[in-house]
């Protein structure tokens, strides 16, 4: 079987690789092709979490998750497998790198580092800002769903961080072609569109009854990252995935995501309890068919599940922010409305701005990369950097 690896000629991109095959095929392709990549952020991993992996509470934890993969989510062990017998890595090294950056690892790391410091609750959700638009919305009834990747780290980090993250193309012999973004050592991927137009974006978000149950001792379901990938590779529409959403149980960490396809547009707020979507109103004002997400819960329905607007106040702002862009564009929305969501200043260019420039006096905050899908086209476009300094790259699901 042929395999591919591709890095695109433009700097402002990130890798991209082409896998096909089973589960475990795509995984030893992966591995393969990405082993120097898989070194690297092997030694960047351990950087960052070696202290709180040692710890015995989470080494349970990841032998329980490997149960519940087992019983819910069964290709992606065998994805995992593949990535290590392709990189020479031990499979327990990859699942390792896979589940430490979910809570309650987070949730250790808050307590080892920060001390429970209430202005930044959870230092390691990324800063992301997820938005979207379909039908009377849009210029032409087309479905946009865009997203700007944003890293907790200070600019030379993140600079450090852009091969971390590499965009994949997977073609699996029993499910439906996808693209999406992922570490080296995958298989999650935090966003993503397959063939059919199902799009899923979203945004991580710190939900406080998936600490509690993290603390309580709890099984930990499926991280939701990774239900992101199982959704994608099975799901052709937006009520085909929120069935499965609903049907798995999930992970300690909660998340917000715009989830479309070529019809419809909804925003789905995830727990580890609960979750919420919402869906248009029936009047079919153009300003019904847009959604954005932050790391914050929006709805009222989960809103007392996260942080308060003291506690992330730049998560707020972003939502607000994008919604005021998206509201205010409703019927004429484009694709150059999306790159300009993408770019946009407003209360920045850092701390609460949608793109925002790490800086001296800002440290911990900034945009390295961003994504915009357009099911009906089967196009992704993905840009590695800040946005207002780079310009987006397609690629063509075929």
């Amino acid at each position: 079987m042929e395999v591919t690896i591709e890095y695109p000629e433009y700097p402002e991109v990130f890798p991209f690789i082409k896998v096909s095959g089973t589960s475990y095929e795509m995984g030893k392709q992966r591995g393969r092709l990405l082993k120097d990549l898989i070194k690297n952020y092997m030694h960047f991993f351990l950087g960052r979490c070696a202290k709180v992996i040692e710890h015995e509470r989470q080494r349970e934890e990841f032998l329980r998750l490997q149960d519940t993969f087992e019983k819910y989510t069964p290709d992606l062990l065998e994805e995992m497998k593949g990535i290590a017998d392709g990189s020479g890595y031990k499979y327990e090294d990859i699942l390792v790198m896979n589940l430490a950056s979910f809570p309650g690892v987070d949730e250790a790391k808050r307590e080892r580092r920060y001390r429970g410091r209430s202005d930044y609750p959870n230092p390691f959700v990324p800063d992301c800002t997820a938005f979207g638009a379909t039908g009377p919305a849009t210029a032409d009834g087309q479905t946009l769903v865009g997203k700007n990747w944003t890293a907790g780290y200070t600019p030379t980090r993140v600079v450090e961080t852009y091969p971390y993250r590499v965009i994949v193309f997977k073609n699996p012999s029993d499910g439906i072609p996808h693209v999406q973004d992922s570490s080296p050592a995958g298989p999650f991927g935090e966003d993503g569109m397959n063939a059919e137009g199902l799009v899923q974006i979203g945004s991580g978000i710190f939900c406080l009854d998936g600490v509690k149950a993290f603390r309580d001792g709890k099984p930990s379901g499926i991280p939701i990252n990774f239900l992101n990938h199982e959704t994608l590779s099975t799901c052709s529409c937006v009520d085909e995935a929120l069935k499965k959403l609903e049907k798995i149980p999930r992970g300690y960490g909660g998340r917000g995501m715009v989830v479309a396809d070529k019809e419809n547009i909804v925003r789905v707020e995830v727990s580890y309890e609960k979750i919420h979507v919402k869906w248009p109103e029936i009047a079919g004002y153009p300003a019904n068919y847009v959604m954005a997400s932050a790391n914050n819960y929006s709805s009222k329905e989960m809103n007392q599940l996260g942080l308060t607007k003291e506690q992330y106040y730049s998560s707020y702002k972003r939502y607000e922010r994008a919604m005021e862009i998206l509201t205010s564009e409703a019927g004429k929305i484009t694709f150059e409305t999306m790159k300009r969501i993408s770019r946009d200043h407003v209360n920045g260019p850092s701390k609460n701005s949608i793109c925002r420039h790490g800086r001296r006096e800002d440290p911990i905050v900034c945009t390295h990369g961003s994504m915009i899908a357009q099911p009906h086209h089967n196009r992704v476009w993905t840009l590695a950097g800040i946005p207002c300094q780079k310009n987006w790259t397609p690629f063509l699901l075929e």
